[in-house]
């Protein structure tokens, strides 16, 4: 194994196991995109900072930004929400 590709595996195997998941699946079906909302995985925002920068270094596109909610039956009252859009 090469240095690069231990980087990577370790990169990989760094990442939150919600995202290595739902990746997988998402390759096993044939998406090449997959996408997360903080009120419906708030787990997955955990450290984004950090994992956005991984996911980043091991190639994937990744769209983070805040999204108005405009449904009137929204839970809570919400209003707003973070959505990450990861891309291979």
């Amino acid at each position: 194994m090469t240095a690069q590709e231990a980087r990577c595996e370790t990169m990989w195997r760094s990442l939150p196991d919600i995202f290595q998941l739902r990746i997988r699946q998402s390759v096993e079906h044939g998406i090449f995109s997959l996408t997360f909302y903080k009120s419906v995985s708030p787990d997955a925002f955990k450290d984004i900072k950090q994992t956005l920068l991984k996911l980043e270094t091991l190639g994937y596109k990744t769209e983070y930004y805040e999204v108005d909610i405009e449904d009137v039956n929204a839970p809570y009252d919400i209003t707003k929400d973070t959505k990450l859009i990861i891309k291979w």
